[in-house]
């Protein structure tokens, strides 16, 4: 009898476990201000990553302003740890508009040469009023 009673018990944890997980993934993104009356656009994330031999800079932008912001593009500075810099492209968002209050994606593929362990990017985010 005790064997069934905690077969029991481990069935109802897995199965509270798989229920929870899709739950526990979810983001709650709350910036802690007020949306702006203009368009205001910020890089919320931005990382390299590695796809095989090649190498992507993906990341978000988010557009906390009330009014749309036109043509978004996405400036990257990519330096190695001895301080050169290498040649990068502006990022322009497709679609170049983003909404009020919402996110949009962006990638651009980097030169190969580029070790992601090795260098140190900072992007800015630029739009017109």
């Amino acid at each position: 009898m005790k064997i069934k009673g905690w077969l029991f018990c481990i069935k109802i944890i897995i199965a509270a476990a798989l229920l929870a997980t899709p739950l526990a993934a979810q983001v709650n993104y709350q910036f802690h201000d007020t949306p702006r009356p203009e368009a205001d656009v910020m890089l919320v994330n931005y990382s390299l990553r590695s796809v095989g031999t090649e190498v992507w800079l993906v990341g978000r932008v988010f557009n906390r302003g009330l009014k749309p912001a036109r043509n978004v593009r996405v400036v990257p500075t990519i330096t190695d740890r001895n301080g050169a810099r290498y040649p990068s492209n502006t990022i322009f968002l497709k679609p170049s508009d983003v909404p009020p209050t919402s996110f949009a994606p962006f990638e651009m593929r980097v030169l190969a040469a580029v070790d992601p362990r090795n260098v140190i990017v900072r992007a800015t985010a630029e739009w017109d009023p």
